[in-house]
């Protein structure tokens, strides 16, 4: 319950935002078809939806093309506007140098087709060697090794009973949602039972709720972060 605002938020602005450029048969609470794009590779899955048309440039820069396709793995994409959001942090600390400074996606790119800071070797934390399907998620979350060497995030299929996340007290289900965590650098967070990935302290790490899960395509399995999410928690 202690991101409880954020994951209100972000379920309320979704049907405004997110739902207006990504087909619906994808989205959480409202899934038809996860196999609608099963034809098409990850890669081109994304290039075909508008609200990716920004992380395909990064992709591109970042020459990922190959792994996001590649056989049986899993990848959590971000949107735009995350990406956006991501800018806009990273102006905010640009401007304590210079007040007109600006990082735009000139700058995104420039950092990620030089590896500035690392930048292009981080946006491998989102890529996992392989699938994360609902049925191998837990409640209470497992740390998952990533695309970047020596990181790991804490993916959980959490059971809710936030009535704003569709719970109701008289079906016979309870609702799950898809989060991401990942633990900030030089911290810890010993996962469990009695400390699952939903108890974790925000100033421990962030964790964000999946808007659209479970896209099969040719070669693996997508899952789509919130709009809300800072590209790489803002961390690195």
């Amino acid at each position: 319950m202690k991101n409880k605002m954020i994951l209100l938020f972000s379920i309320v602005v979704l049907n405004a935002i997110f739902l207006s450029s990504c087909d619906k048969s994808y989205t959480t609470g409202g899934i038809q078809d996860v196999n609608a794009v099963s034809q098409k590779t990850s890669y081109d899955f994304l290039k075909s939806n508008p609200a990716f048309d920004t992380l395909i440039q990064c992709i591109d820069a970042a020459g990922m093309k190959d792994a996001i396709n590649a056989n049986g793995n899993t990848y959590f994409a971000v949107t735009d506007y995350a990406l956006l959001n991501y800018m806009g942090k990273r102006t905010v600390e640009a401007q304590k140098v210079d007040q007109y400074a600006k990082w735009g996606l000139d700058s995104l790119l420039s950092a990620i087709t030089n590896n500035y800071g690392g930048v292009r070797d981080s946006l491998h934390m989102y890529l996992f060697a392989e699938k994360l399907t609902y049925n191998v998620l837990t409640n209470d979350g497992k740390y998952y090794s990533n695309g970047l060497p020596g990181d790991q995030v804490i993916i959980s299929y959490e059971e809710t009973r936030d009535k704003n996340l569709g719970y109701n007290p008289n079906y016979s289900s309870i609702p799950r949602v898809l989060m991401f965590a990942h633990v900030y650098p030089g911290n810890t967070y010993a996962l469990s039972k009695k400390n699952p990935s939903s108890e974790m302290p925000q100033d421990v790490g962030g964790r964000t709720i999946c808007s659209s899960s479970g896209i099969t395509t040719s070669n693996g399995i997508v899952h789509v972060l919130s709009p809300f999410h800072s590209l790489f928690f803002n961390q690195y």
